[in-house]
């Protein structure tokens, strides 16, 4: 079974978020963001301490190839935001609390896109 996986990684060592996706994104798709969005945080779990930062970037230009790591098995896939959101409905996704965050976000570029 495939599951949808939104890029993400660890931030570095006082690296601040925002740099981290864009690096994220860039390394895992090739994608330079024309313009990025804070979400919110998720704690992942109460004993973890584990703190995800969700981000949009939208308006994105293809720059370069991805560069996998050697333990990372990726297909980039580009899909609408629709099917985005059905993936995330039919638990296809490792990323429901990012369409729960995008959900009013996307939904309006949605609209923009379509007038």
């Amino acid at each position: 079974m495939s599951l949808y996986e939104l890029p993400g990684g660890f931030i570095d060592k006082d690296e601040d978020p925002k740099v981290a996706v864009e690096r994220e994104l860039l390394e895992e798709t090739g994608y330079k963001p024309g313009k990025v969005v804070f979400l919110g945080n998720v704690h992942k779990e109460a004993y973890l301490h584990l703190k995800m930062h969700y981000f949009v970037g939208y308006d994105c230009v293809k720059v370069a190839e991805p560069e996998f790591e050697e333990t990372e098995y990726i297909e980039v896939k580009n899909i609408s935001i629709e099917e985005f959101f059905e993936a995330a409905r039919r638990g296809e996704t490792t990323d429901t609390p990012a369409a729960f965050l995008a959900y009013d976000l996307l939904k309006g570029i949605q609209k923009e896109m379509k007038t």
